[in-house]
Parts: C-alpha cells; structure tokens; sequence
C-alpha cells in the first residue's frame, strides 16, 4: 500500500489561522501535469491517493482529475476538503458519480463560533456541516477530523461527541498541530502543550470507548498518552513513509519522506510504532519546548509478567 498525496494547487477560501502552507508555496498543477504523474506512478487497487491543495474542490476541473484517474486505474480516491463546496448538492452527485471514495474534512470544534473564528469565514462552520450531510445523504464514506489548538483542546470529548451525532456514518480522528506555514507564524496563539492537552485527549477516546466507535490519534507521542489508550494511535509512520508519494508544484517526493524521530527517543522500547515519527510532526515542536514533556520507555521500565 502506498499513500500518495497529490497537491494541486493552493488556492483556498479559508485562511485558517493553523494551515500548514508555506508562505513561499505557489504554483498550480495543471490538468496534464497531474494525468501525467498518476501515469507514471501507476497507482493499484491497494493505493490510496489524496487530493488536496489548497482547497480542490475550487478546481473548476477537479471532476475530470477524478474521472481520469478512477477510469484508468482501480485505485482508492479521497479528496481533503474543507467541505464548503459540497453544500451544493449537484456538486456533491457529480463527485459520487466520478467515483471519488471518500471525502475528509476538518472541523476545529464543535462549536460554531470558534471553527469560524480559526477558518477566519464567517459561516464556515454551517457551510461544512450542509456539506458532509449532503454527502451521506447520497452514501458517501465521510471522514471528519479536528486538529488539537489552544482554541479547542479542552472541548476535543465534545467534537467526539458532535461529529458522531452529526455524522453518524463518519470515520472520526484527531490530529497534533504540524508547526509550520501559519500554524508557525502564531505558534504563540495556537500550539497546545502535550503535558495540557494529554487528558482531553484521553477523555475523548473514553466519549469514543463509551459510544462503542474507534476514534483515530495522529501526530501526538505515544509517551505523552497513558498506554491503556496506545492501541488508538497510529503507528507505522516510519515504515509508511518509505513508500509515501508526495507531488505538489514545488517538488516530487517518491518514497522517503522526512520519517525520524528526536535524539531523545532513540532506544524507546515504542520505536517505530509511535505515532510522532514523522518529521513534520515533532520538529519545531521539539525546537519550541524541548523534550521535557516526554517519557522515553526503555527495556528496564518494561515488567512482564511470569
């Protein structure tokens, strides 16, 4: 399985006060461009590619990117999306239609008030709900995500509780901050501590437990989160990794994304299962607040039983 990220371009009709876009990151990929990549990366029925920007569902060809790759290439399609766009319900039968197989949006809360306030779009909040109950209402697989901030940390049990009710259908996950582009520009407004966040974290997967539902954690050290709960990580990031795609209109990344983890973590009995082995993820953190939050688990911590 190989994950493939497709960036096409990075216009957007959010300014999210988090995003993770570089200033200095511009361009467009062109309708040809992208057929010729899918082409050359010849994705099978086992690879999942992602297309996101920017905001792609502004594409005015984002209908035929998806048509040609779904006609040419029996491949697992997801579009990231802020879910604005898909209030419209011809919108949202003309991406059923093409095959796409799922759509993932972010929400920042539960509440109206502080998605609109971090998405800097009055109305933002509404538009996206309209958007994702469209999409189940045709029985699209919807994924609905929240990325942790100090906007928002402390209501991550009632996101739990919101996405679930609202979107019955819904895969659910939460997500660390990655500290660059906007997100590092107001780092000081918006980066939550692991040592704050970690029992907000811990009470949304017990709202999930509750609710008999499989909650998704990304991006946070596995240390940080009591073991009782590391079954809900992600792991793998270093192996996933070697076979990540990146194509944007910067760059081609073809295996080896930046996959590491701190000096600090070396020799931690959790290795390559924690979920903070992306570069991305704990970098400026680590930069930001060192490593004092952190809880190496080595062999003679581990006390098996007879």
């Amino acid at each position: 399985m190989r994950k493939i990220f497709i960036v096409t371009d990075y216009n957007c009709n959010s300014h999210c006060i988090s995003c993770a876009k570089e200033i200095d990151e511009k361009g467009y990929l062109t309708l040809e461009q992208i057929i010729e990549q899918v082409d050359i990366i010849k994705p099978n029925r086992e690879d999942y590619i992602e297309i996101n920007g920017g905001e792609p569902t502004l594409r005015k060809d984002i209908i035929k990117i998806c048509n040609y790759i779904k006609s040419n290439y029996e491949t697992n399609l997801i579009i990231l999306s802020n879910g604005r766009k898909f209030s419209d319900e011809s919108f949202v039968k003309k991406i059923k239609d093409v095959g796409v197989d799922r759509v993932m949006t972010t929400f920042y809360s539960d509440k109206e008030k502080i998605h609109d306030n971090i998405t800097k779009i009055k109305g933002s909040f509404l538009e996206s709900v309209k958007g994702l109950k469209n999409l189940e209402k045709l029985g699209m697989p919807i994924s609905v995500k929240t990325i942790i901030l100090k906007q928002n940390y402390k209501r991550l049990s009632e996101f739990v509780d919101f996405a679930y009710d609202t979107f019955p259908s819904a895969w659910v996950s939460i997500h660390g901050l990655i500290i660059r582009g906007q997100a590092k520009t107001n780092k000081n407004y918006v980066v939550a501590r692991y040592k704050d966040i970690k029992p907000f974290v811990e009470n949304a997967l017990d709202t999930a437990i509750t609710k008999n539902k499989n909650l998704g954690v990304f991006m946070i050290p596995s240390c940080t989160i009591d073991p009782y709960y590391w079954k809900h990580l992600s792991i793998n990031w270093k192996n996933l990794s070697q076979t990540m795609i990146y194509i944007s209109p910067e760059k081609k990344v073809f295996g080896n994304l930046p996959a590491s983890q701190p000096e600090y973590c070396k020799g931690c009995f959790v290795e390559d299962n924690c979920s903070w082995a992306w570069e991305a993820g704990w970098k400026e953190y680590i930069e930001l607040f060192g490593t004092e939050e952190l809880n190496k688990i080595t062999t003679d911590m581990i006390r098996y039983k007879k």
